[in-house]
């Protein structure tokens, strides 16, 4: 709403200072007519809008000077709207990525009755190097930036579920498996 008046308020200011610098050759001492301001209206906004069809004539050499700063305004204006698009299209899309290397990370999780500790290790490192815009592919990129104590207690972790999976380590003592996961 604010960008909206605000730009009213240009356009209109602008179209003034056309009639205004306009009128030093047509209008003598007379107030301008309301067809000279839609005409003033009409150039400012193709002038803006970078049509520029060329039908309304600059008389005055301030007008012609009004109308160059004009364009390079309308030039500068209409390349950082372009960027401000752009630049919230590549934040939408970088959001969704991250929501979805989450959503990928925690599906893994799922899969595996990690301790909590470790599960908010791997979930603190993501959130942070996601918050870095480093490009993660897989959980694995993941647990490769992990420091190495925390891989190691990691990968012990994993060895030691697989141990319990075999029958024949089903009645060993936790401390044994982890003596054994660690050889």
């Amino acid at each position: 709403v604010k960008l909206v008046l605000v730009c009213i308020l240009f356009v209109n200011c602008t179209a003034c200072a056309f009639i205004g610098l306009s009128c030093q050759v047509d209008c003598g001492n007379r107030m301008p007519t309301s067809k000279e301001y839609r005409e003033s209206l009409y150039w400012v906004l193709y002038t803006l809008s970078s049509v520029g069809y060329g039908d309304v004539e600059v008389p005055t050499d301030e007008a012609k000077i009004l109308a160059m700063v004009l364009f390079v305004v309308t030039i500068l204006v209409n390349s950082w709207l372009v960027g401000k698009i752009t630049s919230s299209m590549v934040t939408l899309d970088t959001a969704g990525e991250q929501r979805e290397m989450m959503r990928r990370t925690m599906q893994v999780i799922s899969h595996v009755d990690m301790p909590n500790s470790i599960v908010e290790d791997i979930l603190s490192l993501q959130n942070h190097l996601l918050g870095e815009k480093m490009h993660l592919n897989s959980f694995i990129d993941v647990v490769s930036m992990l420091p190495e104590p925390l891989q190691h207690t990691l990968s012990l972790y994993f060895r030691v579920q697989h141990l319990n999976m075999i029958e024949l380590f089903r009645g060993i003592s936790g401390p044994s498996k982890i003596a054994i996961a660690n050889c």
